[in-house]
């Protein structure tokens, strides 16, 4: 993201920064608890959430932006470009 200097590249960091603090935290509640009901319904539940998410309000854009930046492809033989 840094090389394409995606401008939304501060706030996708700092999603992914957030949900590893939210994994840490989820980490040692395993190490203190085992796995805990309350435990399993956040892995159960909070990660699928959070991908799905993420994935659309993150991702999406972020792809649409890389792909508004690559350079249009060579001509196809034939003389028409491909796409």
């Amino acid at each position: 993201m840094s090389s394409t200097r995606y401008p939304e590249r501060g706030r996708h960091r700092a999603a992914h920064e957030l949900f590893m603090q939210d994994f840490a935290q989820l980490s040692q509640e395993l190490e203190a608890s085992g796995l805990a009901p309350s435990t399993a319904r956040w892995i159960a539940v909070r990660v699928p959430e959070w991908f799905a998410f993420h994935v659309q309000v993150n991702d999406v854009p972020l792809e649409r932006f890389l792909s508004s930046r690559r350079r249009p492809q060579e001509p196809s033989p034939g003389g028409t470009r491909s796409r």
